[in-house]
C-alpha cells in the first residue's frame, strides 16, 4: 500500500495530462534544459577556507576548511553538520582510484589534523569522528589484512554499548562499502583465507536502523546500499523492500542519491515482472521529483530511456522512438556514451523483429559508434543482436564469431568474479544452442564444438564445487583432532606438574606469579565464577590480596594471554565439555549458560580459538562419539 501512495503522491501534477493516453510522456517533461551543474560535484558555500585538494576522481580541486569543520563537529548536533561531514569524506581522494601513495598521504594529514582537533576542544563527538576516519583510512593502508575486521567489530561493539547508534552505523556503513566492493569483485585484491561477512553487516545495519527511525540523514543511503546488494545477486525478495524503504525516507542533502536510484531498481524490477504500469511510475517519478541531486541529469536520462525499453515491451513503437529520439542526445550530452550505445541497440532490436534488417545494421553501427568496434561497454548486448542479425540474414559464420565473443566475454567474468557467474554462462550456452537449432544451421561440426565446450563447462564447474566441499570437511576434521590432540597434551601436562615437588622451578613466570595464577585459577574453578557474565575483577583481587597489575602480570607471565582472554578460554573448555556431553541445550542456551554476554560474541571467539564454527565442531563431535 505504501509503495502507491508514494507513486500517486510523485504522479499527481501529471494526472491530467497523461489521462488521454495511458503513458504518453508529456514533452514538457522531456525537452527541459540540462543542469550540467548537476553532473559534478560542487563546492558548498560553507567549504571556503584555506585548505584545497585535487581530486583525481574529479579531475579538480574542491575546497574545505577541516578546521572550522571540526569545531563545527565538536559545538553543534551532528544532524547539522551531517551534510557537511558527507562533503568532506567526498572530495578526499580515494586511494584506489589512482596515485595510492599520494592520497593516503592526504589522508594520513587529514587524520592528524583530526586527531589534534579533538584533543584541544576534548570533544567525545571528535573522538567518535575520529575511530570513523581510522576505519576508512585502515581500509585504504590494510585492505587484505583480515586483522582490519576485528578491528571494526570492536569498534561496533562499543558504540553498541555506549548506545551512540549514528556513529555505529557510519562505522558500518563504511565496512558494508567494502565487503560488498571485495564480494561484486569491485577490488582486484581479496581476502583469501576468509569472506568478508556482508551479510554479518548488512543485518547489523538494519538492525541499527531501527534505533535511528525518523533520521533524516541516516536511512536512505543504507537501505538502496543493502538492497543494491541483495539485486546484484537475485535477492530479490529482500532487496525491493528495501527500496521501498528508501523512497520513505525525505530527500537530505545534494550528494545523495540513494532516493533517485532506488526509483530507477524498482521500476527495472517491475518491467521483469511485466508489470509495466507501476514501472512507469516510478520512471516518471525521477523526472517529477523536485529534489536537488547530484548527478540528477543522468538519472533522468536513464528513465527516459527505460520509459522507451517499457514501450517497446508493451508494443508501443512509436511512443518508443519517440523516447529513444530524446533519451539519445541527452545520454551524449551528459557523457553517458554507453547509455546511448543501449538505446541504440534496443532499437536495432526493434527493427529486427519488424523484419527490417538494414535498419538494425544502422542501428548496430551506431552502437558500435558510441561503445567502441570491439564495444567497450554493453559488449553482451551488441553481440547478441549481431548474432540475431547474422541468423535472420543466414550468416552463420559471422553468427557462429559472435558466438565465441559472448562465451569469451562470459568465461571472462566468470573468472574475475565468483563461481555462481558459471551457472549463468552454461544458461546462456544453452540458449545460444537452441539459437541454432531454431534457425535450421546445419554446421554439426561447431555444434559438437559448442556441446563439448558446455560439458566441459559444467564437468569443471562440478568439479571445483565437490573439491572446495572436501577440502572444507578435511580441514574442519583436521581441526577437530588437533582440538582434541591439545585437549590431552594439557591433560598430561596437568598430571605431570602435580607430580612436581616445589622445589622444582616454574617453567613461566617467577614463583610470586605462579601462586597469585594458581589462586586466581582456583577461585575461577570454585562453582564455576567463570560462567558469571558479569566478573568483578576488582572484587577478585581483592579476595586473593593482590591488585590488578599484579594479576594481569602473573596471567599473563603463566598462560600468556590477559585474564579475559584466559577466562574466555575456560568457558570456551565448558561449552564444548557440554556440547560432547549431549545436554540438550541449544547452541545459544550453551553459550549463555558458559558466561558469554551475547551468542554473537561467543560465535567469534570460537572460531577465532578454533578455527571453526560451533555448529561444525558439533556436528564433528557426534560424528566421533558414533564410531
Amino acid at each position: 500500500m505504501n509503495k502507491w501512495i508514494i507513486v500517486l503522491y510523485c504522479l499527481l501534477p501529471t494526472s491530467f495530462a497523461v489521462a488521454q493516453q495511458k503513458w504518453h510522456v508529456p514533452d514538457s517533461l522531456l525537452h527541459r534544459p540540462i543542469d550540467h551543474a548537476m553532473l559534478e560535484l560542487q563546492s558548498q558555500p560553507w567549504t571556503a577556507g584555506c585548505d584545497s585538494v585535487y581530486n583525481t576522481q574529479w579531475k579538480k580541486y574542491f575546497y574545505y576548511n577541516s578546521d572550522s569543520l571540526f569545531k563545527r563537529i565538536a559545538t553543534r548536533p551532528s544532524e547539522e553538520v551531517a551534510a557537511e561531514v558527507w562533503y568532506y569524506y567526498d572530495v578526499l581522494p580515494k586511494p584506489y582510484y589512482t596515485d595510492d601513495q599520494l592520497n593516503i598521504g592526504i589522508w594520513q594529514t587529514e587524520r592528524e589534523k583530526l586527531a589534534k582537533a579533538a584533543k584541544r576542544y576534548k570533544s567525545k563527538a571528535l573522538e567518535w569522528e575520529l575511530d570513523i576516519f581510522d576505519v576508512q583510512l585502515n581500509f585504504f593502508e590494510k585492505v587484505t589484512d583480515p586483522a582490519v575486521w576485528d578491528d571494526n567489530w570492536r569498534l561496533v561493539e562499543k558504540y553498541d554499548r555506549k548506545k551512540e547508534y549514528r556513529t555505529k552505523h557510519r562505522i558500518l556503513n563504511n565496512m558494508l562499502i567494502y565487503c560488498s566492493g571485495l564480494w561484486t569483485g569491485s577490488f582486484s585484491t581479496r581476502i583469501e583465507n576468509e569472506r568478508v561477512p556482508a551479510i554479518q553487516v548488512m543485518n547489523e545495519i538494519l538492525s541499527t536502523l531501527e534505533h535511528l527511525h525518523g533520521k533524516a540523514d541516516i536511512g536512505s543511503g543504507s537501505c538502496f546500499h543493502i538492497g543494491l546488494i541483495y539485486y546484484n545477486f537475485g535477492f530479490y525478495d529482500k532487496a525491493i523492500p528495501l527500496f521501498w524503504k528508501c523512497l520513505e525516507q525525505p530527500h537530505f542533502f545534494y550528494q545523495s542519491r540513494a532516493r533517485m536510484r532506488a526509483r530507477d531498481y524498482l521500476g527495472a524490477y517491475y518491467s521483469m515482472q511485466g508489470d509495466y504500469d507501476l514501472s512507469d511510475s516510478l520512471y516518471l517519478s525521477i523526472l517529477l521529483c523536485p529534489d536537488s541531486v547530484f548527478q540528477r541529469p543522468i538519472d533522468e536520462t536513464v528513465a527516459i530511456g527505460s520509459l522507451a525499453k517499457n514501450a517497446l515491451l508493451r508494443g508501443e513503437q512509436e511512443e518508443a522512438q519517440r523516447l529513444y529520439a530524446v533519451a539519445i542526445p541527452r545520454a551524449l550530452e551528459v557523457g553517458e556514451k554507453a547509455l546511448a550505445g543501449g538505446y541504440a541497440v534496443w532499437l536495432g532490436r526493434m527493427f529486427l523483429q519488424n523484419n527490417e534488417p538494414d535498419k538494425t545494421r544502422e542501428w548496430l553501427q551506431v552502437a558500435h559508434n558510441y561503445c567502441g568496434d570491439p564495444p567497450n561497454w554493453n559488449q553482451i548486448a551488441i553481440y547478441t543482436l549481431e548474432r540475431d542479425y547474422y541468423l535472420k540474414t543466414n550468416q552463420a559464420d559471422k553468427a557462429a564469431t559472435c558466438i565465441d565473443s559472448i562465451a569469451s566475454i562470459q568465461a571472462t567474468e566468470a573468472e574475475s568474479h565468483n563461481t555462481l557467474l558459471l551457472a549463468y554462462a552454461e544458461q546462456e550456452a544453452y540458449e545460444l544452442e537452441k539459437a541454432f537449432r531454431d534457425e535450421h544451421i546445419r554446421r554439426q561440426n561447431n555444434r559438437l564444438i559448442f556441446i563439448s565446450v558446455v560439458l566441459a563447462l559444467a564437468l569443471v564447474t562440478l568439479g571445483i564445487l565437490v573439491y572446495f566441499y572436501r577440502m572444507k570437511q578435511e580441514k574442519n576434521h583436521a581441526l577437530y583432532r588437533q582440538i582434541k590432540e591439545k585437549d590431552g597434551l594439557i591433560k598430561q601436562m596437568d598430571e605431570m606438574t602435580q607430580q612436581q615437588t616445589p622445589s622444582i622451578p616454574q617453567k613461566y613466570g617467577n614463583t610470586k606469579q605462579q601462586q597469585i595464577f594458581d589462586k586466581f585459577h582456583a577461585y575461577m574453578l570454585s562453582d564455576k565464577h567463570f560462567t558469571n557474565p558479569d566478573i568483578d575483577f576488582i572484587k577478585i583481587v581483592a579476595t586473593l590480596s593482590t591488585n590488578r597489575t599484579y594479576l594481569y602480570d602473573a596471567v599473563k607471565a603463566v598462560t600468556g594471554k590477559s585474564p579475559n582472554d584466559y577466562v574466555n578460554s575456560l568457558r570456551l573448555d565448558e561449552v564444548r565439555k557440554m556440547i560432547e556431553s549431549r545436554s540438550g541445550y541449544t547452541m545459544q542456551a550453551i553459550a549463555m549458560e558458559c558466561g558469554f554476554n551475547s551468542y554473537k560474541t561467543f560465535h567469534r571467539h570460537f572460531r577465532k580459538t578454533y578455527r571453526i564454527s560451533p555448529a561444525e565442531y558439533t556436528k564433528l563431535a557426534d560424528t566421533e562419539r558414533k564410531k
